[in-house]
């Protein structure tokens, strides 16, 4: 009878080729293996910039391709538009390459700053122009890295990045087949739809996430809140220390940090 693998078996013989081949294998080729991806956050350098440079562009046309769009073109100038001068843009870099980016834009209560107002549904202004309110846009991920954990990672920086600079809410938009990401992660649907040229016909949906409920680990699965906010919340949340709740998280943090990683590759559910 041919033995059955574990999971753990099949991510421990993945971490092992990872570091065999130097991470000169992508995710992909695990997910043809039949093993997971590996665990590799850890090696992950994250930049913020003002730039928007030639790879960002690059990654961006990778990424819609492969999901079926710009298919008619590789010139990367069409991944760029009059947005990206005003953002911060937040990048992945995974042994040199980069694997995930997007960018944040902070609206300054001015809807006419919005993206969202302008190219896809315009919104109330009690939701678009309060003074705390970012947008978030353009996030990818290399086709080749997929179905590991940083997306995940990509939407913590980027909440931690807005959260630094007096941000409190998070706006987005995506197609409806994302939505779930967006509200695991403290974030729900708002009741408006529109069509994104972005997206090529297909509807979009506008989602919100709040800050602060995201550092305080509220609508939250207790792990991803542990390993992409929990080091941030010292320094972010310090005026709300006395909160009972938000010092056992914590301090229990610290107590199980060791094996957080460990326990992570079986519990966060993966996305793209």
């Amino acid at each position: 009878m041919k033995a059955t693998l574990t999971q753990w078996q099949r991510h421990r013989i993945a971490q092992t080729l990872w570091q065999q081949n130097s991470g000169r294998i992508a995710f992909r080729w695990f997910h043809e293996q039949g093993l997971p991806a590996p665990f590799v956050l850890n090696e992950v350098k994250i930049e913020v910039t003002s730039q928007l440079t030639p790879e960002i562009l690059q990654l961006r046309l990778r990424a819609a391709q492969a999901d079926g769009r710009l298919l008619q073109t590789n010139n990367i100038e069409k991944c760029r538009d009059r947005y990206d001068k005003a953002a911060l843009h937040i990048k992945l870099i995974l042994r040199d390459q980069l694997v995930a980016a997007g960018r944040i834009l902070f609206l300054h209560g001015k809807r006419e700053s919005s993206e969202i107002c302008d190219v896809l549904v315009p919104l109330p202004d009690e939701i678009v122009s309060v003074p705390d309110v970012v947008e978030i846009s353009r996030v990818c991920t290399h086709p080749d890295f997929r179905r590991g954990y940083l997306l995940t990672l990509l939407l913590a920086e980027c909440a931690w990045t807005a959260w630094q600079r007096g941000g409190r809410m998070l706006l987005g938009y995506c197609v409806h087949a994302l939505a779930p990401i967006y509200v695991r992660f403290a974030g729900e649907v708002l009741p408006f739809t529109g069509h994104h040229p972005l997206y090529e016909g297909r509807e979009s949906c506008v989602v919100r996430i709040d800050l602060e409920k995201v550092m305080r680990g509220e609508n939250v699965p207790f792990l991803a809140w542990a390993r992409f906010v929990a080091p941030h919340v010292h320094e972010a949340m310090q005026p709300a220390a006395k909160d009972w709740m938000l010092r056992m998280k914590t301090q229990g943090v610290r107590l199980i940090q060791p094996c957080l990683d460990e326990v992570l590759k079986f519990t966060l559910p993966r996305s793209a």
